[in-house]
């Protein structure tokens, strides 16, 4: 092994021991995923979500952790920024899958909370995946 590769385990085993919470990826379907039309009812049967990622991950909440406000037509959104870090052999993850939490060591009222893909962040040492995503809070002003 060279120095970088030894470099690059040992920051990844470094990581390894950050992971605290537990997440799932789900790739949302589309407009045009209705399902399979029920002969009977004429009715599409439900569909549910492809899971692309089980697992350990990180939160950690961008700069103060205050959410932001942001126009949207008419309506204020309060949106919160983060980061969701997760181990360097993680699936391939894209933008605008959801990722819910399903346990948080540190916050437990995350849990169930489902951000949105906003950034894929890529290094060369490639020792933890970095995933830029946003909360939707709902409406009303950020303080």
């Amino acid at each position: 092994m060279s120095i970088a590769s030894d470099t690059v385990a040992t920051f990844r085993t470094e990581w390894a021991d950050r992971f605290v919470d537990a997440c799932q990826i789900l790739d949302p379907l589309n407009d045009t995923d209705r399902g399979v039309m029920n002969p009977n009812s004429y009715q599409y049967d439900e569909q549910t979500a492809g899971v692309v990622y089980t697992g350990v991950c990180l939160i950690r909440t961008a700069g103060t952790g205050v959410p932001d406000s942001v126009m949207f037509g008419q309506e204020t959104r309060v949106m919160l920024q983060g980061d969701i870090y997760l181990p360097h052999d993680a699936a391939e993850v894209d933008l605008d899958q959801q990722v819910v939490i399903t346990a948080s060591l540190k916050d437990p009222q995350l849990v169930g909370k489902v951000f949105v893909i906003r950034a894929i962040i890529r290094d060369s040492y490639h020792t933890r995946r970095k995933l830029n995503v946003h909360l939707d809070l709902g409406t009303g002003i950020a303080y």
